[in-house]
């Protein structure tokens, strides 16, 4: 249940509060692979020390037998982004969970990092406008356009990401 809402607060934009709910979970059960793949995201995205993340990253890597293929391909994928950075065999583990989950949110914002800014904008692109719809899809997206120099783009991009997750 932990695991659950923290994914939930973290797409919602509150990472900080997904953090410490990812925690509760592994206090919990110290070999749930999954809470420790999610927690390595979170320390990242909220500036932790590189160490922790890896720490985090190598723990689910190490439990990752337990886990469907799916989120197998995922550990595997962030493993070897952050760990080994060998970012190649990432984007193959990334493209092999889109080929039997097209819509992975995980999957299309993570490759999409890993990708030159017009081959990532595809992929963000559908992150955004489809089902597996996140706020830090929206806000890489917003990135990619800048970074592509389409201003008016990222403006109309902003406005969504507003509309779809408004500050309180």
């Amino acid at each position: 249940r932990k695991y659950s809402q923290g994914v939930e607060v973290a797409d919602q934009g509150d990472a900080e509060r997904g953090l410490e709910l990812m925690e509760e979970a592994i206090a919990e059960d110290s070999t749930f692979a999954m809470a420790w793949r999610k927690l390595a995201v979170l320390r990242r995205n909220t500036g932790a020390p590189e160490e922790t993340v890896d720490e985090a990253a190598t723990r689910a890597y190490d439990l990752r037998e337990r886990l469907s293929d799916t989120e197998r391909y995922l550990t595997e994928a962030q493993y070897h982004h952050y760990v080994t950075e060998d970012d190649d065999r990432a984007k193959r583990a990334y493209r092999n969970v889109l080929e039997t989950e097209p819509d992975s949110r995980t999957a299309l914002n993570n490759l999409a990092i890993l990708l030159p800014e017009e081959e990532a904008l595809e992929l963000l692109d559908r992150a955004v406008l489809g089902p597996g719809e996140s706020s830090v899809a929206h806000d890489n997206r917003i990135r990619n356009l800048l970074a592509l120099e389409r201003v008016e783009e990222a403006s109309e991009a902003l406005d969504l990401y507003e509309d779809r997750y408004p500050i309180e």
